[in-house]
């Protein structure tokens, strides 16, 4: 039978184990929500069968008070020992055994006397089994309910009063944001004074208090106010029922109606579940846009990394801290922040040459494109000012939010709000919870962060475009990402060895990186890159007054004054600083002959670049890390020898000697060689296989299909084209990866590509035995081939567009594309533009309601504006050419030509030429890319151009979006001039623009598969099951169950019992189902049945897909909707 106790997922609990003795149980510790253990339960599940002879109660409860000490031990459950204090007539050896020990160990009983908890039969008495014990000071009420739920044993309530346990929960806040922004707005236009004498302590109140005026506050629960009715019903039924039974105990009949019940109520309970579920998973297509959705399919792939599971191990951390709240704070203090002061003495002032570019200020225009680019759902600091708001405030609010920055911009000094942080911390997943296995999280200023980004964008540009970061930095910097490391690991390491010309890898970690740079080494550095007085004086001062409050539990420490190491953490400038750090450690490394390396981060790779005998490789591999670790110490740093790692690459079979140890010693610790390390997510081995990175694809990939058959079945669920993004987003984004740098062979190709079609299967609703040759005409999935092609293409076309990604590709060899280089827009233009953010969930075929809506809306504002202009562009087919045009809501106005295969580059040209016309006062748009670069500054070099030849006028111009086809009068002039210019351009001879993007390439792939159309959208998720299942032939169907079953099952049409049991019979021919026959296609001549077939299947048209579906749902309901198992031949 055994024994369990089931704890709520807000309430932390740790299972203890003890002696196995005599009974089976379960012992349970439930921690309470605050600091030490003093306050913890312990329950003891006890289960004594009545048959076992041996029952020595006092070594398990003695292991229980053990553990719990002086802390409260309940101990409950069924002991199965008669004895007179709890209602029996007589006294047994065990009950006896029980007493004594319970007795001598100071335990006392619970129960009610006179209240059995065991109902009886017409031949035995109601009897009390049931046991509860309490050892301790306890405040508990114990409760015998009346009801069984189906069993003999009644359930028994124990209510304990004391500290919390469970996690407290949030407040939710909704917000009217699209009425605060009209009140706000028109507030604003009606006051006549402004706000900039405010300081930014009372401009932050004033918008808090803007954004209460129009949110509700909702307290969160867990409680679902949702009642069966028919479950009530069969309760209240069998409660009636029970009652007579208990003045009735000799009703024969009476007792069987009730176990009918019993057994009605289970079933019921059982489907009432699964509907529920499954009407959670209906709820989430189209949802996949929504936080919630996310965080639920993550939770069903690893529930131990949910918030609540992260919750419930902090809440043990502090149970099992020795201490109370204040020495707690001091050794969190101690641990995780860096107070010292002193010891690194940094750089005050700026000696380097003035920049006018980066100490101008700031723009209205990179305000809002800071603001569009952040996080919406990041936590705010001590102001509790969010990007929500800054978001949704208004034009008024903006210009006086961009005084406070370019103030503390020109005075260096931030206020205290912006540089203090409140920090909170996290248990480490996988480690044991112990204070020194957490992770702090720094909750700091959203306004803050925003300044940042403005600086973090002016002071990349500027560092990217005088080449001051070395070529082989590419941690956080635009266009390169970890793959590009593994890319060189891949071509120059990887392919390059052999058994007689070894290669190795030398991953270097920094420990603690981030916490103790020395801020010394970052002002030191940064003074050499000319950035300008006022960026040297921001990033001194936003890295010297800096204070921090620790949050943890119930307990706030007093702020905190930070010293003089480490980056702020979860900063938007902190990756900048830290590559700032470490500027020249890649010229001492390009001084060792015979090496590469790259850096992301404070993950340092190194390898040996040529053939070369085990000595030299040590010798150069040891020079290597101790350049690394001696620069390091220059910047407080040192290596962590214990978590870097070497890795020697010699495919083919072992040598017969075996070589001369190779290791690397950093501050005597040595790093030895591994049969396979991990180096940014990819698993490398000596050998050059892939074995063990494809098997932890695999068995990720299990997770995931596991959650995929939760969310989506047959018949509920997700639909086609949301199964089919998740497949996107969890298993073909794993493989794409790391598998384009891997040595793959037929047999793990062959493995992947298995992982992706049953993922695929999955996602369709086919069963797994569906023919792969029919699944590649639905041209809905690509091989690991294909996918593999699309992203190395991908990624060179985007090294392409640097010139540290072009430097990349010359050092492997690869040929270098053509790419548009993008500009910042001319500065005199950014303080024209004005720009609002872009609404989201404006998808076309999803959201179109929304689309029109907002087409509606802007039509009526364009109406009361003056000198409004319409853009477009249009794309000559077959040619790298564009037409862009401009026009009013009834002319064309101006018009060109631009040399341009890249749509959102035309459409900047567009913008660009409307901006220069006379008069002009607001600029429409329908492309989202082309305004994005707009609003945030960032444009192509041709549209750039056109500005940098004209003067901005001294007002300001509007840039709007309208959602495209949305029948805006102006948007559909524009658009039918720039088809007819293309027109006109003629059929042009050059060849065909190549398929470089990875989109561009997958899509090409399926294309040319894909004969079978896709399920209609507005098709059920079983419907677009059924018809999938028909264009792979694997709905159940005579021929198909003769096949599998060839015994049992004829292959006879078992509607008009004469013809073959084909699919094609029964769904296009047989005249006996009662759905009608599909129609034939318009001007169709009559065919044989097998093209008729072929074409019903193939028909992409509405009314032929509900015919089949319904015909297929006719079929199923004669031969039931289950899979077949496992097909003779394989996937």
């Amino acid at each position: 039978m055994g024994t369990a106790i089931l704890v709520e997922n807000r309430i932390a609990a740790t299972q203890h184990l003890t002696a196995q003795a005599g009974c089976e149980h379960t012992l349970v510790e439930i921690h309470a929500q605050e600091i030490g253990s003093k306050s913890n339960i312990f329950i003891m599940s006890v289960y004594c069968r009545p048959s076992q002879k041996q029952y020595e109660f006092d070594r398990v409860v003695l292991d229980a008070k053990r553990l719990a000490r002086t802390r409260p031990l309940l101990i409950l459950g069924d002991f199965n020992a008669p004895h007179t204090l709890w209602g029996y007539r007589f006294q047994s050896k065990r009950g006896k055994a029980l007493v004594k020990t319970m007795e001598a160990l100071d335990i006392t009983l619970l129960n009610e006397p006179g209240v059995p908890t065991r109902r009886g039969n017409s031949a035995s008495r109601d009897t009390t089994p049931d046991l509860s014990w309490l050892s301790g000071s306890l405040d508990v009420t114990w409760k015998c309910e009346d009801e069984d739920l189906g069993s003999d044993h009644r359930v028994i309530t124990l209510t304990v009063r004391g500290p919390d346990f469970r996690a407290k929960l949030g407040t939710a806040h909704i917000t009217d944001w699209d009425k605060m922004r009209t009140c706000t707005q028109a507030e604003d236009d009606a006051e006549e004074t402004t706000s900039s004498h405010l300081s930014y302590k009372e401009w932050a109140d004033k918008q808090k208090r803007i954004l209460d005026q129009f949110t509700r506050k909702i307290a969160t629960t867990t409680k679902v106010p949702f009642v069966d009715s028919r479950l009530a019903h069969m309760w209240a039924a069998r409660h009636s029922l029970t009652k007579r039974w208990k003045r009735q105990r000799r009703n024969k009949k009476l007792a069987r109606r009730i176990a009918k019940l019993n057994a009605d109520i289970s079933e019921h309970v059982s489907k009432l579940s699964r509907e529920n579920w499954l009407q959670i998973c209906d709820g989430l297509q189209g949802q996949l846009s929504v936080g919630k959705t996310w965080k639920l399919l993550r939770h069903l792939i690893d529930p131990a990394g949910s918030k609540t599971a992260s919750h419930r191990s902090l809440t043990k951390v502090l149970n099992t801290y020795d201490g109370d709240g204040d020495r707690l704070i001091k050794a969190l203090k101690e641990h995780y922040l860096q107070t010292e002061r002193g010891q690194h003495p940094a750089p005050q002032e700026y000696t380097g040459p003035h920049n006018e570019d980066l100490d101008r200020p700031f723009s209205l225009s990179e305000l809002w494109s800071a603001i569009d680019d952040s996080n919406k759902k990041s936590a705010p600091g001590k102001d509790a000012i969010t990007y929500r708001l800054l978001t949704n405030m208004s034009s008024r609010a903006a210009q006086s939010l961009l005084e406070h920055i370019n103030r503390a911009w020109e005075s260096s000094q931030l206020p205290p709000e912006w540089t203090e942080a409140e920090v909170r911390f996290i248990p480490k997943p996988g480690k044991a919870p112990a204070i020194e296995n957490m992770r702090p999280i720094s909750l700091t200023s959203c306004v803050g962060k925003v300044m940042e980004r403005m600086v973090l964008r002016r002071l990349q540009v500027h560092l990217e475009n005088t080449d001051q970061l070395p070529k082989t930095m590419f941690g956080f910097r635009k266009q390169l990402s970890t793959q590009d490391v593994m890319l060189q690991l891949h071509e120059l390491v990887i392919k390059q060895a052999t058994r007689n010309s070894p290669r190795a890898i030398l991953a270097l970690d920094l420990k603690g990186a981030f916490d103790n740079v020395t801020h010394a080494s970052i002002l030191t550095n940064l003074n050499g890159t000319r950035c300008g007085t006022r960026t040297f004086g921001y990033i001194k001062n936003f890295l010297s007054s800096r204070t921090a409050q620790i949050s943890v539990g119930n307990e706030r420490s007093e702020p905190i004054e930070l010293g003089e190491r480490g980056t702020p953490q979860g900063a938007v400038l902190s990756p900048l600083l830290f590559n700032l750090a470490l500027l020249p450690l890649p010229r001492l490394l390009d001084q060792i002959e015979g090496i590469g390396h790259a850096l992301y981060a404070d993950d340092i790779t190194i390898w040996t670049k040529q053939a070369g005998s085990d000595g030299w490789i040590e010798e150069t591999l040891q020079a290597a890390a101790l350049t690394v670790h001696e620069y390091a110490r220059t910047c407080g740093l040192s290596c962590a020898p214990q978590k870097s790692e070497l890795l020697v690459v010699q495919p083919g079979k072992p040598r017969q000697q075996l070589p001369p140890d190779i290791a690397i010693q950093i501050e005597g610790i040595k790093i030895t060689p591994t049969d396979k390390c991990r180096i940014l997510g990819l698993t490398l081995q000596d050998n050059g296989k892939a074995h063990a990175a494809v098997d932890k694809i695999k068995n990720s990939a299990e997770k995931i299909l596991a959650m995929l058959r939760r969310v989506t079945t047959r018949n509920r669920g997700l639909k086609e084209d949301d199964a089919l993004r998740l497949v996107q987003a969890f298993i073909i984004s794993r493989i794409t990866y790391s598998a384009p740098y891997l040595n793959l062979n037929k047999t793990q190709k062959t493995t992947l590509d298995t992982i992706i079609r049953k993922a695929t299967k999955q996602a369709l609703g086919l069963p797994i035995y569906s023919s792969t040759q029919r699944l590649q005409a639905m041209g809905v999935h690509n091989t690991v081939d294909e996918l593999i092609e699309a992203h190395l293409s991908s990624q060179r076309l985007r090294l392409s567009q640097t010139i540290p990604g072009r430097a990349v590709l010359d050092k492997i060899g690869w040929r270098k594309e053509q790419a548009t280089i993008k500009t910042t827009i001319p500065t005199e233009w950014t303080r024209t533009l004005k720009t609002k953010p872009l609404p989201r969930n404006m998808a076309p075929g999803k959201d179109d309601g929304r689309r029109q809506a907002r087409a509606k809306a802007v039509s009526q504002q364009l109406q009361q504006e003056n000198g409004v202009l319409y853009v477009d562009a249009s794309l000559v087919k077959g040619s790298n050419r564009a037409a862009v045009v401009v026009t009013d809501a009834e002319r064309l106005i101006n018009s060109a030509a631009v040399k341009t295969k890249e749509p959102t580059t035309a459409e900047e040209v567009a913008i660009a030429l409307a901006l220069v016309q006379p008069g002009v006062g607001v600029v429409v748009t329908d492309s989202k890319r082309a305004y994005s670069g707009f609003r945030k500054g960032v444009i192509s070099s041709e549209a750039a151009t056109i500005l940098s030849k004209k003067r901005a006028p001294g007002r300001a111009i509007e840039l709007t979006w309208v959602p495209a086809h949305t029948k805006v009068a102006g948007n559909v002039i524009a658009d039918y001039h720039a088809r007819a210019m293309t027109l006109r351009a003629g059929q042009d001879t050059d060849t065909p623009t190549p398929a470089l993007t990875y989109k561009e390439i997958t899509n090409e792939y399926k294309d040319e598969r894909r004969t079978l159309p896709e399920p209609h959208r507005t098709l059920s998720r079983e419907q677009q099951t059924i018809l999938r299942r028909i264009q792979a032939g694997s709905l159940a169907h005579p021929v198909l169950l003769h096949t599998f079953y060839p015994e049992h099952e004829g292959d006879r049409c078992p509607f008009c019992k004469t013809n073959s049991g084909t699919l094609a019979h029964i769904l296009a021919e047989c005249t006996k189902l009662k759905a009608p026959i599909p129609p034939n296609p318009p001007s169709t001549p009559p065919t044989p049945l097998h093209e008729r077939w072929e074409t019903l299947r193939s028909s992409p048209a509405l009314p032929t897909q509900l015919a089949l579906t319904a015909r297929g749902q006719e079929l199923l309901a004669q031969y039931g909707s289950r899979d077949l198992g496992t097909a003779p031949s394989g996937v």
